[in-house]
């Protein structure tokens, strides 16, 4: 780690981003992730909040 990392996603912003590239669900996240996720009726917040998760762990290490 280089620092601290922090990332704010708004989850209809989000939302909005997956319905417009539904692509993006397939190139941000592992088809493990996409199966645990699949079985929520509204996975949308759980995708954000590992999404902002990832972007906070970049930027501590200094690649985000």
């Amino acid at each position: 780690m280089r620092g601290v990392g922090i990332d704010a996603v708004e989850i209809e912003r989000f939302r909005r981003s997956l319905e417009r590239t539904p692509s993006m669900v397939e190139r941000l996240f592992t088809a493990d992730e996409r199966e645990q996720l699949s079985r929520a009726s509204d996975n949308v917040p759980s995708l954000a909040a590992r999404f902002a998760v990832r972007e906070a762990a970049m930027k501590a290490m200094g690649v985000g």
